[in-house]
C-alpha cells in the first residue's frame, strides 16, 4: 500500500478549485500563493483527468497482448478471476503522444505495475489476473504506440527513456508512491531500466523471460545464430521475406527498412505479418494450431505496431539496441548496484528459444540477492507453469513476504474456470461470491482513505497536473448516445469554474442555456434547413441526422453591456464589449477543462446557424444576450489523436530586448 493516504472523494473537484483559487492580478513571482492553497484538492484528483467511463474503456483494453495467450484454456490455471476495470484514461505525455491506462483490483490495495512485453505488443484485461484483486491496486499501461495509445505504431519520441518517464507521470497522476513492478520479456527490459532509473519507487521486480536487450540475444533470435537451429520450418518463412541479396547485411536491418515504409505499404504490411508470426511461432514450448497463430499474430493492426516498434527499438541509435549506452549496459555494476536491494523474483521458461535463459541465470548470479525459478516452458507468460510461478510470486509479496512461497504438498487450488472454486487471499469460495468480497472490501478501504488526513503535493507537482489536463483535452466529434451518469453534478461544477474566469469591471457577462430535447430539435431544424438551402436537401437531411444524435446541448452566450462606456464596435480597444467576449471565450474554455477533468468530452461550435437572426427564438434566448457558440457534451465514443501543432513554441513566444 502506498506511504501516505490520498483523499478520494473530492477528486473531480480539481478543475472548479484550481480556478476559484485563480487570482486575475496575479504575478508570475506570487504563483505559489495560490498553489499551496489549494494543493490539498490537487492529487486525488490527478485520477480524474482525461478519464473515461468503465463502459468505453473496456474496449480501450480490448487489444491482446504480445505474449502468446492465442488458444489457451486458463481453466486449470493459477490465474484470478478477472476482476472488472475501475477506471482508465488517455494520459497526453507529450505533444505528439497520449499513453493509454487502466486499473484494476483495489484501489487502496497493493500498486503494482503491469509492464507488457514487445516493445510494441499492448496490454490485455487479463494481464490483471497475475494479482489478487482483493490485495493489488493494478495498473496496466500501452506503451507508446500501441494498443490504444496514439499516434499508432509511431516511432517518433519512442526510446526507453521516454517509456522510463510516461511511467513515472502515470504514478504521479494516480498519487502512488511506491510500486511493485512486474515485466516479461521486452516488459522485464523495461522494468529493470525503471528500476534503475527510479530505485526508490520500486518495492519489488517480478521479471518473467528475461531479455537485457544486448546484442547476442538479438543474433540469436532475429539473425539465425540459434533459434532457426531449433525451429528451421519457422526461421525459413521468416527469412523468404527478405530477398537472398539482403541477406548479409542483417535481417533486422532488412526488416527495417520494409517496416519504416521505405519500400511502400505492401511491403510494410508483409514485413509486419512476417516478423510477428515468427515470434509468435517459436513463443510456447507446445507449437499453437496454424490458424490460432494467425489470428491473432498475422492480424494487420497489432503485426504492424509490434513489428515497427520491436525493430525500431532493436535498432536503437548509434549501433546500440534498445537506446541503451552501451551494449548490455543493465548488466553494469554502477546499475545493478542501484537495485540490489530490490526483492527480486525472476521467473525464466529452460526452453525458451525468444529470450534464452542464459540471460535470466546471468542477472540472477550478478544481482546475487533474487530468486530464480527455471520452469519447463518456453517463452510464453501463459504457460501453466510460467503462471503458477509468477501468481507465487505476487501472493508472496502482497503477503509480505520477500520470496515466492512454495507450493503445498496437495497442490494449489484452482483459479482459472467459471465453473470451479477459487482460493483468493487464504479463503475459498465461488468466484462471484468472492468478486463480491474483494468489491466490499475496496470500497471499505477507499472510503477509509477518503477519510485519512490529506497529503499536500508540491507546486511543481500541481502544475505538472494541470498543464497535463490542457494538454489532453480534445475536441471531440463522436458522442455516445447516452449522457454519463452523474452528467448535472459535473456541469453544475462546470459552469461554477466557468464563472471564475476573467472579467473586466467584474461585469460576468456569460449565461449558459443547457437545452431540453424540444429546444435542441429546434436548433437542430433550423441548421438542417440552412445546409439543404446551400448544399441541397440530400446534405440538410443528413446534418438533420448527426445533430439529433448529440447527446447535450449547452448554448454559451454574452450579455449586451448596458455600461456608457461600452462603445458600439468590437474593434474599438477600449470597448466593454470587446472585453466581455473575451471573458466569455475564457469562461467557455474553463467549463470545457473541468467537464474534461470528469470525463466529459466537449465540442464548442461556432457554425452559421449560431449568428441566423431565428436561433435565439428556436433556442429560447432572452433578447439582450449574443451567442457565443454552442458546446456539445457527452461521453467520448473514439479519443482523437494529438493534433499536429503547426508552430513551435519558439515560434510563438517571441522574444524582445
Amino acid at each position: 500500500m502506498h506511504r501516505h493516504h490520498r483523499e478520494l472523494a473530492r477528486g473531480t473537484e480539481l478543475v472548479t478549485e484550481l480556478v476559484v483559487m485563480r487570482r486575475s492580478a496575479l504575478a508570475l513571482g506570487g504563483l505559489l500563493m495560490p498553489m499551496q492553497a489549494a494543493s490539498a484538492l490537487l492529487l486525488p484528483a490527478t485520477r480524474h483527468i482525461s478519464r473515461v467511463a468503465p463502459k468505453t474503456c473496456r474496449a480501450l483494453s480490448a487489444a491482446a497482448g504480445a505474449e502468446g495467450q492465442e488458444a489457451l484454456d486458463f481453466d486449470n490455471t493459477r490465474l484470478y478471476p478477472q476482476p472488472p476495470l475501475v477506471q482508465g484514461g488517455m494520459l497526453a505525455v507529450s505533444e505528439l503522444h497520449t499513453v493509454a491506462w487502466y486499473e484494476y483490483g483495489n484501489r487502496a490495495g497493493k500498486p503494482a505495475l503491469f509492464v507488457h512485453g514487445g516493445p510494441g505488443g499492448g496490454t490485455a484485461p487479463m494481464n490483471a489476473r497475475y494479482f489478487d484483486p482483493a490485495l493489488y491496486r493494478i495498473i496496466l499501461v500501452d506503451q507508446r504506440g500501441c494498443g490504444k495509445s496514439t499516434p499508432f505504431a509511431e516511432l517518433e519520441e519512442n526510446t526507453t527513456p521516454d517509456l522510463v518517464a510516461d511511467f513515472e507521470q502515470i504514478r504521479r497522476l494516480l498519487a502512488i508512491d511506491t510500486w511493485q513492478v512486474f515485466g516479461g520479456s521486452w516488459g522485464s527490459t523495461l522494468a529493470l531500466a525503471y528500476a534503475v532509473a527510479h530505485p526508490e519507487r520500486v518495492t519489488e521486480l517480478v521479471l518473467r523471460g528475461v531479455f537485457l536487450l544486448r546484442r547476442k540475444e538479438l543474433d540469436f533470435f532475429y539473425e539465425g545464430k540459434g533459434t532457426n537451429y531449433l525451429f528451421p520450418e519457422q526461421w525459413e518463412e521468416y527469412k523468404a521475406a527478405i530477398p537472398e541479396e539482403e541477406h548479409g547485411a542483417g535481417f533486422i536491418q532488412a526488416y527495417g527498412k520494409r517496416l519504416r515504409g521505405e519500400l511502400g505499404q505492401e511491403a510494410q504490411l508483409a514485413a509486419a505479418k512476417a516478423w510477428s508470426v515468427w515470434e509468435g511461432s517459436v513463443s510456447r514450448l507446445s507449437v499453437p494450431s496454424r490458424q490460432a497463430l494467425l489470428a491473432k499474430w498475422a492480424d494487420a493492426d497489432f503485426a504492424l505496431a509490434f513489428a515497427r516498434i520491436e525493430n525500431h527499438y532493436f535498432t536503437g541509435a548509434n549501433g546500440v539496441a534498445g537506446f541503451f549506452p552501451r551494449d548490455g549496459w543493465l548488466l553494469e555494476e554502477a546499475n545493478l548496484a542501484r537495485i540490489r536491494h530490490i526483492p527480486t523474483v525472476i521467473v525464466q521458461g529452460r526452453y525458451d528459444v525468444v529470450c534464452p535463459a542464459v540471460s535470466a541465470y546471468e542477472l540472477h548470479s550478478a544481482l546475487g540477492t533474487s530468486t530464480l525459478h527455471m520452469t519447463t516452458t518456453g517463452h510464453s507468460s501463459f504457460e501453466p507453469e510460467i503462471i503458477q510461478r509468477l501468481v507465487d510470486a505476487t501472493d508472496a509479496y502482497a503477503a509480505g513476504g520477500g520470496t515466492a512461497a512454495a507450493a503445498p504438498e496437495d497442490g494449489w487450488s484452482l483459479r482459472g474456470g467459471s465453473s470451479g472454486y477459487h482460493r483468493m487471499a487464504g479463503r475459498r469460495g465461488t468466484p462471484a461470491a468472492l468478486a463480491r468480497e474483494a468489491e466490499a472490501a475496496a470500497a471499505a478501504a477507499a472510503a477509509a482513505a477518503a477519510a485519512a488526513l490529506r497529503i499536500p503535493p508540491s507546486a511543481q507537482e500541481y502544475a505538472s497536473v494541470l498543464q497535463q489536463l490542457m494538454l489532453s483535452r480534445r475536441t471531440i466529434n463522436a458522442f455516445e448516445p447516452e449522457l454519463p451518469v452523474g452528467w448535472e453534478a459535473s456541469l453544475q461544477r462546470a459552469v461554477r469554474a466557468a464563472t471564475h474566469a476573467p472579467n473586466h469591471k467584474r461585469t460576468e457577462p456569460w449565461r449558459f442555456h443547457l437545452l431540453g430535447p424540444a429546444a435542441a430539435a429546434r436548433v437542430c431544424e433550423l441548421n438542417a434547413e440552412l445546409v439543404a438551402e446551400s448544399k441541397g436537401a440530400e446534405a440538410g437531411a443528413k446534418k438533420l441526422k448527426r445533430w439529433l444524435a448529440m447527446p447535450g446541448w449547452l448554448v454559451a452566450t454574452c450579455v449586451r453591456s448596458s455600461m456608457r462606456s461600452a462603445g458600439s464596435s468590437m474593434d474599438e480597444p477600449t470597448s466593454i464589449l470587446r472585453e466581455d467576449y473575451a471573458a466569455c471565450c475564457c469562461a467557455v474554455q474553463n467549463l470545457c477543462l473541468s467537464l474534461h477533468a470528469e470525463g466529459i468530452g466537449t465540442k464548442w461550435t461556432t457554425g452559421a446557424v449560431n449568428f441566423d437572426p431565428r436561433f435565439g427564438a428556436a433556442a429560447g434566448l432572452p433578447e439582450d444576450e449574443y451567442v457565443v457558440g454552442t458546446i456539445w457534451f457527452g461521453e467520448a465514443a473514439a479519443q482523437p489523436d494529438a493534433p499536429t501543432k503547426r508552430l513551435s513554441v519558439e515560434e510563438v513566444l517571441i522574444r524582445h530586448d
